[in-house]
């Protein structure tokens, strides 16, 4: 039968519970019992249709008492079955509760560490960025106060790291543009080189005219002094000579347009120089004598002769007038032309204070 093949099976099966094969074996019994005294019940059965459709009453009432065994045969065992089946499907009921429990708490374990594990990487990720935007921060203070020697490290490829980037590039350009305030500073007035850079294409190019004070000067016989020294000597005189009256005409707001041998020309000029450009370029030109009598006393151990140091006289003229002036720097061509109608008094100037001493 179909029942006790299904019952033999599960008794068989390792992978059910030891509970649930004593259900099934014990049901086995059950159902094995009730098969063996099915037939007989079912015999008396059809003896007692036989009788009653023979119209043999007497004999289907006779015959119906044998049911009486049968009946308490049959309650016990049914009632056993009923109460094994109720079992085994409470030991598979709780086993499947068991098993929905188990995986809801694994579920929940798994959420849990998935959310730490969302939640680590989360953390991470923003620490990252704010260590970035930090260094950032650190960095741009740093540029601000003049170190320009500081980079952020580029660490992504993403938003973050692009402006890392940006700002790298930012600090290189000024670095560029330092090293060309720093080097053409050595030849001309930082304040022009600032501007120069500062400036756009349009207003390098713009020009109109101002009136300039012009300022010249030379050493008197200063070919003679040449011919004297050698030319590392030489160099080192006028190294000290230019670096003396330099700082005396920018003290006074002056602007050095160039050297010319051991010749200084500068000029005082809107938007360096405010004020009284006349007054400004005889303070510096007196500020220079007083330095110059220091410098001569200097001398001997600036060119290394302690006998016959020569002496420093020292030419100056000035001249206003009105000029063609280039903002914020006087190209070359254009100099030569706004200068030439003031810079003959000047030299005239000058010549007569040769022509004097």
């Amino acid at each position: 039968m179909v029942a006790e093949r299904v019952t033999a099976e599960a008794v068989n099966d390792d992978k059910l519970p030891a509970q649930s094969r004593l259900l099934f074996a014990r049901l086995q019994g059950l159902v094995s019992m009730l098969r063996r005294k099915l037939p007989p019940f079912v015999e008396v059965g059809q003896q007692v249709m036989q009788a009653l459709a023979g119209g043999r009453l007497e004999d289907a009432r006779r015959l119906s008492l044998g049911f009486r065994a049968y009946e308490e045969a049959f309650g016990p065992d049914t009632a056993g079955v009923r109460r094994a089946v109720i079992e085994l499907t409470d030991a598979a009921t709780g086993s499947v509760y068991r098993r929905q429990a188990a995986i809801e708490y694994m579920g929940f374990v798994l959420f849990a560490l998935a959310s730490l594990l969302g939640l680590g990487i989360g953390i991470a990720i923003a620490t990252a960025v704010i260590r970035t935007l930090r260094r950032l921060v650190e960095a741009a203070r740093a540029v601000e106060a003049g170190e320009l020697s500081t980079l952020v490290p580029v660490s992504s490829s993403d938003e973050i790291g692009q402006l890392a980037t940006s700002f790298n590039a930012m600090v290189v350009e000024l670095r560029a543009k330092e090293r060309i305030k720093d080097t053409f500073g050595k030849f001309i007035d930082p304040r022009i080189v600032a501007g120069l850079i500062g400036s756009g294409s349009e207003e390098v190019d713009h020009a109109d005219r101002r009136v300039v004070t012009v300022f010249f000067s030379d050493i008197m016989g200063f070919t003679a002094i040449s011919e004297q020294l050698t030319a590392a000597v030489m160099v080192n005189l006028l190294n000290h000579y230019f670096d003396t009256v330099t700082r005396c005409i920018r003290a006074d707001n002056g602007i050095v347009d160039e050297y010319i041998g051991d010749a200084v020309m500068a000029f005082w000029s809107p938007p360096f120089s405010l004020g009284d450009s006349h007054a400004a370029t005889c303070l510096a030109a007196l500020a220079q004598q007083e330095a110059i009598k220091i410098l001569q006393a200097d001398l001997p151990n600036i060119i290394g002769l302690r006998r016959n140091a020569p002496n420093l006289l020292v030419r100056m003229g000035i001249a206003t007038g009105e000029v063609v002036r280039s903002a914020p720097l006087f190209p070359n061509p254009s100099r030569s032309s706004a200068i030439r109608s003031t810079s003959p008094p000047g030299s005239k100037a000058s010549t007569r204070c040769t022509e004097r001493a």
